[in-house]
């Protein structure tokens, strides 16, 4: 082979690589169906094309790579596979398909939203809160007219009780908080829907099945519109605890299902398993910052652009250049003084460097 067919091939190989590591899949597959030679040929470094791809996040090449037969299991000169790469770039999906039979249709890639958690007594949930409804004025119209509809009621913030047979919130039917729902002094608040096995079959339906639960607050004495059936009942002041609880083990909502639910709000992302980080005092004027590191088991991203403007994916080293600082940076980091700036360095310093 002479020195200018050297060259062309070098040539060649640098071209592909290149085009792995910017994820320009249709470069990578013209170049695979021209040349199946390329797929384990390696750069500098002993990198190839499959290890430029993980360490970038690009999941179709990966996929287009190792279905056109390239080696998954070659190391580069430090020593690491592509799955090594893929694990450390945080890209645990690329990870996990490299580490399997590399079955490209393979539906395990992202992690499993069939994930389970010890649950605390007090921490179970009753009530899915449905948070993509509290805006929909038609649909909470059409439940606080359904029969199946639960109402607490409070007064002044004082709950309605029931005291016997045991200390209990008390739960009205809709005919029964008719008028203090016509009043339009009264504080109505969307509580959510109760937990079902299954989803309902016809969801977007009015009639879909599911039992809201709202609470009514008023600053008027409400006794004398309320129709009450039950004796032993009233609006009890310094509630206890216990009356918080819509049903017998749930107190309210844990950090993990907090945070489930403020991800899926605001970007649209389904988390799974939640680890709890650090917590920081926020001055401005008397909170507590909790932060918290989540797993993904969805990647689509859809911004509620009402509290916050944009959400993206960033891999492991466009988020180590906007640390640094450097010129190549896409995003600028929070401030020293906000925990997200703290919860960013824990993360990136979680592994040591490549």
């Amino acid at each position: 082979m002479t020195s200018v067919q050297m060259s062309a091939m070098d040539e060649m190989v640098e071209q592909f690589l290149d085009s792995a590591s910017r994820g320009d899949l249709d470069k990578v597959s013209t170049m695979i169906s021209h040349s199946s030679q390329l797929l384990n040929e390696s750069g500098r470094q002993g990198w190839t094309a499959l290890m430029l791809a993980a360490r970038n996040g690009h999941f179709d090449v990966i996929k287009t790579l190792v279905l056109n037969g390239c080696n998954k299991f070659l190391v580069n000169k430090s020593g690491q596979t592509a799955q090594d790469i893929a694990k450390f770039w945080g890209h645990r999906h690329i990870a996990r398909f490299l580490a399997s039979s590399g079955d490209v249709g393979l539906p395990g890639v992202l992690p499993s939203d069939r994930y389970s958690e010890n649950e605390t007594f007090f921490g179970k949930e009753y009530l899915n809160r449905m948070s993509d409804k509290r805006t929909d004025p038609e649909w909470l119209s059409v439940k606080q007219s359904s029969a199946e509809t639960v109402f607490i009621v409070f007064h002044n913030l004082d709950p309605f009780v029931r005291t016997e047979p045991e200390l209990k919130l008390y739960r009205f039917g809709k005919d029964s908080v008719k008028d203090i729902l016509e009043n339009s002094d009264t504080l109505v608040v969307f509580l959510g829907v109760e937990k079902q096995e299954s989803s309902p079959s016809t969801p977007e339906s009015k009639d879909d099945g599911l039992i809201a639960w709202f609470a009514l607050n008023t600053k008027e004495n409400p006794m004398e519109s309320l129709k009450i059936q039950a004796s032993n009942s009233c609006f009890l002041t310094g509630a206890m605890p216990r009356l918080l609880m819509l049903n017998e083990d749930e107190a309210g909502e844990t950090i993990e299902n907090a945070v489930r639910r403020e991800v899926l709000e605001e970007s649209g992302v389904t988390v799974g398993p939640v680890q709890y980080v650090s917590c920081q005092p926020w001055p401005m004027p008397s909170s507590l910052m909790i932060g918290c590191f989540a797993e993904a088991v969805s990647s689509d991203i859809k911004v509620d652009e009402k509290e916050i403007e944009d959400a993206r994916w960033f891999t492991r080293l466009e988020v180590v250049d906007a640390l640094v600082k450097s010129n190549q940076a896409v995003f600028s980091m929070p401030p020293r003084q906000a925990i997200a700036h703290f919860l960013v360095k824990h993360w990136i310093g979680k592994n040591s460097n490549l």
